[in-house]
């Protein structure tokens, strides 16, 4: 999903740095990453295209694309964010100039409880 994300079109080629990328697969560590980015790779979901002289670079295929498509048929990821903290008055202001616009910023809903 976020070799399609990162694809403004079909064929593109996306620069994966292992050591920068790897939170985005969950992964422990950049080898973890590795491991899933070759096994991605075996089960033809990328292709390695290396380009005269530069670290090779990544390009989801048709494939990759399809399994893309059907993971977001499966339903909308949830816009909803959990805030954990101290429904204090005090802590409104943090709340609703601080937290709540970074929550909105990064494409989630802010529920105010206050």
């Amino acid at each position: 999903m976020y070799i399609e994300k990162k694809s403004d079109y079909f064929g593109k080629l996306i620069d994966i740095r292992l050591n920068k990328d790897y939170p985005i697969a969950y992964s422990k560590n950049i080898q973890e990453f590795e491991n899933i980015c070759d096994l991605a790779i075996q089960n033809g979901y990328l292709e390695k295209v290396y380009l005269s002289e530069q670290e090779p670079r990544e390009k989801l295929t048709w494939p990759g694309l399809l399994y893309a498509e059907e993971i977001k048929k499966s339903g909308p990821l949830s816009k909803k964010c959990f805030v954990a903290m101290s429904m204090c008055e005090d802590l409104n202001e943090i709340y609703e100039n601080g937290i709540e616009k970074a929550i909105k910023k990064a494409g989630y809903l802010g529920m105010s409880l206050f």
